[in-house]
């Protein structure tokens, strides 16, 4: 392992790399902190000593993954961001499983959610568009239900149904208009300051 990361922050980055390299291809369940620092070139002794646990390394990794998610929010309208986040996690599949992973393994919800910026930041935009709150928070929830649960119901649909990619596709457009409409809804039936 003389050839692997050295210091802190590089041993850091390669096991959040491998995890996430790791989570893409099987469940996290499935994934070893063992497999995780070999594919990471680093002695297994290092994950625990710089991350405690497979769910802070988990955590550190959702939070990787989630930096591009919010890159997206900065210059786009609630709709667009709302979009982005359902085909970034269609195309990227370990960000809802490692979040699935983390809340079915008795971690406590708070602990995931204070790390979890791209709801935070969504009800913002929400905000900022004119929706009160209350429908901010309510239109972030649905949206976040259907982008987190869409990528991991869309392949056994596939599976078991034999769809073809066109009625893929066409499942896949119908859930980005649904995500897209929450959030317009959130904006519009929001009341309106006196």
């Amino acid at each position: 392992m003389t050839n692997g990361p050295k210091g802190r922050a590089e041993v850091e980055a390669a096991l959040i790399v491998a995890t996430a390299a790791m989570c893409r291809e099987r469940s996290p369940a499935s994934v070893t902190l063992r497999g995780i620092a070999a594919k990471a070139g680093v002695n297994h002794g290092q994950v625990r000593h710089y991350f405690g646990s497979k769910a802070e390394l988990v955590a550190a990794t959702i939070e990787y993954l989630e930096e591009p998610m919010l890159g997206r929010l900065d210059t786009n309208t609630p709709e667009a961001s709302a979009e982005k986040l359902l085909v970034s996690l269609i195309e990227d599949p370990a960000f809802t499983r490692m979040l699935g992973w983390l809340l079915a393994n008795e971690v406590e919800p708070s602990s995931v959610g204070l790390r979890f910026r791209f709801g935070r930041e969504f009800i913002a935009q929400l905000c900022r568009e004119g929706a009160d709150l209350q429908a901010a928070t309510v239109a972030a929830s649905q949206v976040m239900v259907v982008c987190a649960g869409w990528p991991m119901i869309r392949p056994l649909l596939r599976e078991s149904n034999d769809i073809d990619r066109a009625a893929e596709r066409a499942l896949d457009d119908a859930f980005v208009r649904q995500v897209r409409a929450i959030a317009a809804d959130a904006v519009a039936e929001s009341p309106t300051s006196p």
